[in-house]
């Protein structure tokens, strides 16, 4: 084993372990998915779970007014937006605000700020859902969730090995390199590998797991996933955009057979441009405060 690869390996044992420690979501997430998986469990019992988490309630009411619902007249309560929103589709929105919260304590360095990258997957998150609706899917906040928690695995790498992470950023830009590859080659992982070991250990949706694992490449051992092609496209276009900070310059390569799957309109992107950028600036100001 050369120097190269055993410095590669103690860095991985080393990732490892820090997934190991890794807490799991927050009490107010799992009380929920526990809930809502009873028959019997009505929207006063969702309600009473979220309130129970003064942050969750206070987000959910902003989400519930936003330009992303928008719905005719206010909503006043949790018990009013889990009736408007629907039970699976409040689960979806408190699991992101369970994973937002986690990380809130990463701390800056020199090539990126944590928030920077958070706006960013906001904006995987609003494209990822629109990109649904027009595919004809019903649950939309279930892909919103995906484009927004996509990235968690640069988040690890951030808060456990922020000098090192530092570097491999700087080094993809001065490069002109995927930030995946730079990743792998120091790490022996890329940050998509780590989120689909955190989305294992904190036992999300398998479609949501398989999604954090591949959502690079946009296929899943060859073969053509929703969600999965749905993030890869909303990221690559977030990059276009220049929304938030993903870590990269380089706008990732689409896989052209995705939206020739999808059979999305030619202008589906310059239409909805309008859309995807109120939203990015809405979830910025309600989610990061």
């Amino acid at each position: 084993m050369t120097a190269k690869q055993q410095t590669q390996k103690k860095l991985l044992d080393n990732i490892m372990a820090k997934v190991d420690e890794f807490p799991t979501l927050p009490t107010v997430y799992s009380n929920l998915v526990d809930a809502i998986a009873n028959p019997r469990c009505n929207a006063g019992d969702v309600a009473k779970i979220i309130s129970n988490d003064q942050s969750s309630s206070t987000k959910i009411l902003k989400i519930s007014n936003s330009a992303i619902y928008g719905f005719v007249s206010k909503v006043s309560s949790v018990n009013q937006a889990v009736v408007s929103i629907g039970f699976k589709e409040i689960r979806s929105l408190v699991l992101a605000l369970s994973v937002i919260k986690m990380f809130e304590d990463s701390k800056d360095v020199e090539a990126i700020k944590p928030v920077d990258l958070w706006q960013f997957s906001f904006a995987v998150g609003s494209i990822s859902r629109n990109l649904a609706k027009a595919c004809g899917e019903r649950m939309v906040e279930d892909y919103f969730v995906a484009g927004i928690v996509h990235g968690i695995g640069k988040l690890l790498f951030l808060n456990f090995m922020p000098d090192i992470y530092n570097k491999i950023i700087l080094y993809s830009r001065q490069n002109n390199l995927p930030l995946h590859q730079v990743e792998r080659s120091t790490f022996g992982i890329s940050h998509s590998g780590i989120g689909k070991m955190l989305g294992e250990k904190w036992k999300l949706p398998r479609e949501l797991i398989t999604t954090l694992g591949n959502y690079y490449n946009g296929m899943v051992d060859g073969r053509f996933d929703l969600m999965t092609a749905i993030v890869h496209i909303a990221v690559v276009s977030a990059t276009m955009y220049r929304f938030g900070n993903p870590g990269n310059i380089i706008v990732p390569r689409l896989n052209q057979q995705l939206w020739q799957h999808m059979s999305l309109p030619d202008d589906f992107f310059s239409k909805n441009y309008p859309v995807f950028l109120k939203e990015y600036n809405e979830m910025s100001g309600m989610l990061l405060k």
